[in-house]
This record gives structure tokens, sequence and C-alpha cells, in this order.
């Protein structure tokens, strides 16, 4: 049997100091729509420029901001969203993902 030439992800990914440290706070992860809002969020969700860094556009997310901003521009007359996610699925993460997008364009971070 010949052996896969498999890196270990320890050697093939460099995680942020924050990880490697220990000093990463779980609290860090618990994102506030409304926090967001009132501007009195962590930097990682309340600066975009961090807040993209971090986020991946996934396909879905994608497809749910295109339908939001069409609607908000009133090309589109379905009014509801359903997230049909579970605990730690994004819900909060995609309401703050189009709190950025909508709320202040200008200060978007120039990435695609």
């Amino acid at each position: 049997m010949s052996k896969i030439p498999w890196i270990p992800w320890h050697k093939a990914v460099q995680l942020r100091d924050d990880i490697r440290t220990g000093e990463l706070s779980m609290a860090v992860f618990a994102a506030d729509l409304y926090d967001v809002a009132m501007r009195r969020a962590k930097p990682v969700y309340q600066q975009p420029d961090q807040f993209f860094a971090l986020t991946y556009p996934t396909f879905n997310l994608r497809e749910l901001v295109k339908d939001v901003c069409i609607r908000l521009a009133g090309k589109n007359e379905k009014a509801v969203r359903q997230l049909a996610l579970t605990y730690g699925g994004g819900k909060t993460h995609t309401l703050i993902t189009l709190y950025h997008l909508v709320s202040d364009p200008a200060a978007l971070p120039g990435r695609p």
C-alpha cells in the first residue's frame, strides 16, 4: 500500500496569532446585530474591513444579499426571507453582512 502524500493541517495552515497563543476569547464569536447597529460591537463585527476580511462570501450568502438588495431597490415583491439554519449556522452573521452592505456602502472595503 502506497503512502498518500498528505500534509498535516498544522503544517499546511498558518494559524492567526490570537488562536495560536490561546488569547482568542469565545466572546468574540458572540455576534450581536443590535450591538453593531448601536456602534458598540467588537471591532471584528463593527468595522466593515475587519468583518469582511473574515467573512467568506458563500454562494448562498451572495444569493441572499442579491435578493435583499433587489427587494430594497423595489424590484421584487418578495419581502419575507426565512433563514432555516441551526444554532451556529450563520443567521446573525448574515444579518450583520446585510447591515454593513446597506447602511454605509462608502465604508465598505475594496473587495470583490
